[in-house]
């Protein structure tokens, strides 16, 4: 989950999503589109404004022109990435679905209710834009919804033979939760934990750290933790289970991760499972009842 350009951050994940939730959701898009275009939008806009202040920097000297040109630059972006935006999740509805995709068409409907007027010629030129940028490579990494399915199936409940997981739910005292239930439960946690990022891996960091700023010399480690869609797959999982079912549910899920995946404690589940929780609303459930040491 990187970061945009420091020069947007403004951008930042929550102000992205809460533009691409409503428009896959308007659309009936698939649950994969908004994380694509997520990381396509993220991209697009890190290469693009890097390309430019490279320019800027290679063709001026330092000094007042160069920070007019460089604060013109970003004004430029920043004015230019609602279009960008709704565009990559155009590009991104491609990727799955030949009947259920965005045109350019409904592209301009949607900038017109965010009062940007355009032209669906200049969403074409757009998408062409974006992807000469990214080099037309459109992802890099599996969806975060794949990582989400992914530890459904592990954690028992993704078909086959279900006899362990039901075994271990039954001797927790847990009720029992269909596939899909939990499934739909877990990306509905999903969302919540991409609309409340910040607040997240803000109360995460604050729990190992002790500090409520992102120290900057902790920066460069701190990135790779929210980078872990391993660690963040399994907390939403987690949590799904607790807020849907029980602290059973949940222990049995978290049990099971840990298991599995050596290097994930049930301590780095839970915690992180705690925070998603606490963005919710929800009651925060007892760590010291499920971790262990």
């Amino acid at each position: 989950m990187s970061e945009v350009h420091p020069a947007l951050a403004f951008l930042d994940i929550t102000s992205i999503m809460s533009v691409i939730v409503p428009v896959t959701q308007l659309f009936s898009l698939s649950q994969h589109v908004k994380y694509i275009a997520l990381e396509i939008f993220q991209r697009y806009m890190t290469s693009h404004m890097n390309s430019l202040l490279e320019y800027v920097t290679e063709t001026t000297s330092k000094g007042r022109k160069r920070e007019r040109l460089i604060k013109a630059v970003e004004k430029k972006v920043a004015d230019q990435s609602p279009l960008r935006l709704i565009t990559c999740i155009m590009i991104a509805s491609k990727l799955f679905s030949h009947k259920k995709n965005m045109t350019p068409q409904m592209c301009q409907k949607c900038l017109k209710r965010m009062k940007v007027m355009t032209s669906a010629h200049a969403v074409i030129q757009s998408e062409r834009n974006i992807l000469e940028q990214i080099d037309s490579r459109l992802y890099r990494r599996s969806s975060m919804v794949v990582y989400v399915g992914m530890m459904v199936w592990l954690g028992g409940l993704g078909g086959g033979d279900l006899s362990n997981f039901r075994q271990g739910v039954v001797q927790a005292g847990a009720p029992m939760m269909e596939p899909k239930q939990l499934l739909s439960h877990a990306l509905y946690v999903l969302d919540v934990v991409y609309m409340k990022h910040k607040e997240v891996y803000l109360d995460l960091y604050t729990i190992l750290s002790g500090f409520t700023t992102i120290m900057n010399d902790h920066r460069a480690a701190y990135s790779h933790v929210m980078a872990d869609r391993m660690l963040l797959g399994a907390a939403v999982v987690a949590a799904a289970g607790l807020i849907a079912g029980s602290e059973s549910m949940c222990a049995v899920l978290v049990a099971t991760f840990s298991h599995h995946i050596a290097r994930i404690s049930n301590r780095d589940i839970l915690t992180l499972a705690s925070c998603i929780v606490r963005a919710t609303g929800l009651a925060v459930y007892p760590l010291d009842l499920l971790a262990t040491p």
